[in-house]
């Protein structure tokens, strides 16, 4: 099995591979701990990650989510495409932030479907994610090549080797 390699700051291939990803799927799953220690994920989308290192959704303060991070603010984001065989998940530090600038900045008509109060709903807020760490899994081959990998696989009785691109970032 390859080993990916780990790659330092921002100001790298893979962390705009890394950030290139984020943007194209948008849709993540974010594991929390809960205070009773299990851990539990929820589907979130990600609205923007800024030149900081932060990934920003939105989120109702009273949510189950947000009230986890008085208890523990370690989170991990999870991205998949299986169609794209797009892979990525992200290591960070989570916090619950109420920024009328930022929320008039990210503000989306999407979003009022969860808050049909609008930008005013009380309970409206971000989550903002300071990214520590990646590692992801990119693998533009086609289909054919994949299945060609797997066979090899599976006549030489070898386990097959990462097909495509995978690195740990590390973000922050």
């Amino acid at each position: 099995m390859n080993k990916p390699k780990t790659l330092n700051g921002p100001h790298t291939e893979a962390y705009a591979k890394t950030r290139e990803i984020v943007k194209d799927l948008k849709f993540c799953m974010m594991t929390t701990e809960t205070p009773e220690g299990r851990l539990v994920s929820r589907p979130m989308t990600c609205s923007q990650f800024d030149d900081d290192g932060h990934l920003w959704f939105f989120a109702a303060q009273d949510s189950e989510q947000t009230i986890g991070f008085d208890f523990d603010e370690n989170v991990n984001l999870a991205f998949v495409c299986v169609e794209k065989s797009r892979y990525l998940s992200v290591v960070g530090m989570a916090e619950v932030i109420k920024d009328r600038a930022k929320i008039d900045e990210l503000w989306n008509p999407m979003v009022h479907a969860w808050f049909p109060k609008g930008k005013e709903d009380p309970r409206l807020c971000l989550i903002r994610v300071q990214a520590l760490s990646a590692e992801y899994w990119d693998n533009p081959a086609s289909k054919v090549v994949k299945l060609f990998e797997i066979a090899k696989a599976l006549a030489t009785h070898q386990v097959p080797g990462t097909i495509g691109e995978n690195e740990r970032v590390r973000l922050n």
